[in-house]
């Protein structure tokens, strides 16, 4: 995870898609360009899910789309954005971390994240 821009509370890697990218390659830049992280980025999404917006034109939330990535160890914690301090946690610290600072329906969107994620590797084998 990453500290948000305004450094007060955690997040996940996400950014806008820009011109030319699929969305699940929108996702592998922000995870390298946010955490240092590079790896294999799943091309179907996890889950959507609602995350506060703030600045010009917000409407309160927008939808975010999750992917997961499947980090290639050599080269976690490369290059980032030097505020977001990526910091890996175990599930239910992520839970609990994602939870401080933030209204609770952000912070139940959260869990549903990390439980998808979780159920995932789990089907998968992965875990």
């Amino acid at each position: 995870m990453v500290k948000t821009k305004g450094r007060r509370g955690w997040t996940f890697p996400k950014g806008h898609v820009e011109e030319g990218e699929t969305p699940h390659e929108a996702g592998e830049r922000e995870a390298r360009e946010e955490a240092g992280a590079w790896g294999r980025v799943d091309p179907e999404p996890l889950l959507t899910y609602r995350y506060p917006s703030r600045g010009p034109g917000a409407d309160g939330q927008v939808e975010v789309a999750a992917y997961l990535m499947e980090v290639a160890p050599e080269t976690s914690g490369g290059a980032h954005e030097w505020f977001r301090q990526p910091t890996w946690f175990s599930p239910a610290d992520a839970v609990a971390t994602l939870s401080e600072k933030r209204e609770e329906e952000f912070a139940a969107e959260h869990r549903r994240v990390v439980e998808a994620a979780l159920q995932r590797l789990t089907r998968n084998g992965t875990q």
